[in-house]
């Protein structure tokens, strides 16, 4: 016997906890009346659609038994522990109506003096004083960029704002100067239009860079991302821009196929440009990265997929995470994983590379990829890429690079002129503290590792701690 039961309020919905505040479209649970078990569950994409309910509650099969992972003891790296020594070490002080959640895209404004990061609930770029602690401004779309895409009349626009259908998104930053912050985000994107004697709405996100004032919220320039020749496919990953306001370039993850691209799984049928477990896959259009001018222009694409990714048939799972940094007149380029930088001039052309580890000999488990594609991809990338570059600095004799990795973080000194290595193994805990690493930055007394320390009780500090 099947029980349904109608919930036309919010009270069911307090159960979960959603990013965006609530859930953005219809969505059908089924529980197990005797235990409470969540059998299955099912978004409805915007429409109740009967014959779709009437097969989701009819169906009887459950999720697969998760199945344990392949056995693995990730290897640890030597290195010097280092004693924390604080250059710096402030408290923010987040308010009742901005509480700060997880935090992603850190920024430093030139002087020192500002501190920006994304919160990870929100979407909202937080701005701190980083001489008294203190919020100064929660920057975060407003009505009028909401409104910059959006064709349709203004009751229907209040309707979708009431279903909590429309949402806008900031993600990465730069400062332009001491108190402008260029930021990608993305906007609503909607318009109607008639088919065969239907109105349709289409819903998009528009890729833009907003530039804004942490004086105030108000947007002061807003540029969408042109689409590159339709000749060549692939898409832009705009959230993990690196921009680049000192030469007006910004870049972006040039991803392409399965599983970046769409949610088919892939078969025989699918088109070899889609398909990473094809050998045609790697033949062209392989790029690592887009280079865009912050006009929101299209320049030309750099970098290639590392062959390793190649090699093990996993196409762009991660590529999304590729960044840039411009140092000493140079872009140095990584895709994170690889333990590659890519070194290239003002023009675009690689002039040297750095490697930071050797990598081991591949490894691939024992999943048939062409029944469960997304398990061997993700089981792979696991066995395969233990460590993540989360920043790097060229300090001139030296090369830094923060890495780490599920149970270590350490910095990686690379001194170039006697080919010396050192490694130093970084506190995750910092007393009763838990402490993220999210950059390198030169200071008057060196080099220097910022990041973030929270306590069991959510009070969250900014460090800069020194390196050797």
């Amino acid at each position: 016997m099947s029980i349904m039961l109608l919930v036309v309020d919010e009270n069911f919905l307090r159960n979960f906890q959603f990013s965006a505040g609530t859930l953005q479209v219809p969505f059908v649970t089924k529980f197990k009346i005797s235990t409470g078990e969540l059998i299955s569950s099912r978004a409805l994409s915007c429409r109740i659609d009967s014959i779709l309910v009437a097969h989701f509650i009819a169906d009887g099969s459950r999720p697969r038994v998760a199945r344990n992972a392949a056995a693995i003891s990730e290897k640890r790296v030597p290195g010097k522990r280092l004693k924390p020594q604080f250059r710096r070490r402030i408290r923010l002080w987040d308010t009742d109506e901005h509480p700060i959640s997880s935090t992603y895209y850190l920024s430093l404004n030139p002087a020192g003096t500002r501190l920006a990061f994304t919160d990870h609930m929100t979407f909202h770029v937080y701005v701190f004083d980083l001489f008294t602690g203190k919020l100064l401004r929660a920057l975060y779309p407003d009505s009028s960029e909401e409104a910059l895409f959006i064709r349709l009349p203004a009751e229907l626009v209040l309707k979708l704002k009431a279903m909590n259908i429309i949402n806008s998104m900031y993600f990465s930053h730069r400062f332009l100067d001491d108190s402008l912050l260029i930021i990608t985000a993305s906007l609503p994107s909607i318009r109607m239009r008639n088919e065969d004697e239907n109105v349709q709405i289409d819903y998009f996100n528009a890729p833009v860079m907003v530039t804004k004032s942490i004086n105030s919220n108000q947007m002061l320039r807003c540029v969408e991302f042109q689409s590159w020749p339709d000749t060549i496919p692939g898409v832009f990953e705009h959230p993990d821009a690196s921009l680049v306001p000192e030469t007006g370039i910004v870049f972006l993850p040039y991803c392409r196929g399965w599983p970046a691209q769409g949610s088919e799984i892939p078969d025989e049928n699918l088109p070899a440009d889609w398909n990473p477990f094809r050998e045609e896959f790697y033949l062209k259009n392989i790029h690592q990265l887009a280079v865009y001018d912050t006009g929101g222009r299209f320049i030309r694409f750099i970098g290639k997929l590392d062959s390793r990714f190649e090699e093990l048939r996993l196409g762009y799972l991660v590529n999304n995470e590729a960044f840039v940094r411009r140092q000493n007149n140079r872009y140095y380029a990584a895709d994170r994983y690889s333990g590659k930088i890519l070194i290239s001039n003002q023009e675009f052309e690689l002039e040297d590379s750095i490697v930071i580890w050797e990598n081991a000999t591949p490894v691939t488990p024992a999943i048939d990829h062409s029944s469960e594609p997304l398990r061997y991809m993700l089981e792979t990338f696991r066995l395969n890429f233990p460590w993540r570059i989360v920043d790097f600095l060229d300090a001139g004799t030296s090369i830094y690079a923060l890495v780490t990795s599920n149970t270590q973080t350490l910095v990686y000194k690379l001194n170039l002129q006697k080919g010396k290595t050192e490694r130093f193994l970084l506190h995750q805990q910092l007393e009763r503290e838990t402490a993220t690493y999210h950059l390198l930055q030169p200071a008057e007394s060196g080099v220097v590792a910022i990041g973030l320390a929270t306590s069991s009780d959510d009070v969250t500090h900014y460090f800069e701690l020194q390196l050797p």
